[in-house]
């Protein structure tokens, strides 16, 4: 724990900043997982049948589900998320404005 000197929590160094994540994969979850720990606020944008790293296992008592995937508690904690059905209008719609209301994406 990192503590300023009058005593409380230090501020996160990337407190105030959001970032969107697009992509499934292990390396751009895993980088916005470490944005996330120091204090970003991260939504991850995912299919409406879920991101890849929901199906990588381990898996919790070994029963493969999409919210018991190891690597998706893992790396996906401390995130918003938000589905898209990027098939549909209104979700090329969403996709297409969500940047501009956010400071960085990352994936894709």
């Amino acid at each position: 724990m990192v503590t300023s000197s009058e005593g409380g929590l230090a501020p996160q160094p990337w407190s105030g900043v959001t970032l969107i994540e697009v992509g499934g994969t292990v390396a751009v979850a895993s980088a916005t997982k470490r944005f996330s720990d120091y204090g970003a606020q991260v939504i991850k944008v995912e299919s409406v049948t879920g991101g890849e790293i929901r199906r990588l296992p381990p898996f919790v008592d070994d029963r493969p589900h999409v919210d018991r995937g190891g690597m998706h508690l893992a790396l996906d904690s401390g995130k918003r998320s938000l589905v898209v059905d990027h098939a549909t209008a209104s979700g090329r719609e969403i996709l297409d404005r969500l940047p501009a209301s956010v400071q960085h994406s990352a994936g894709l």
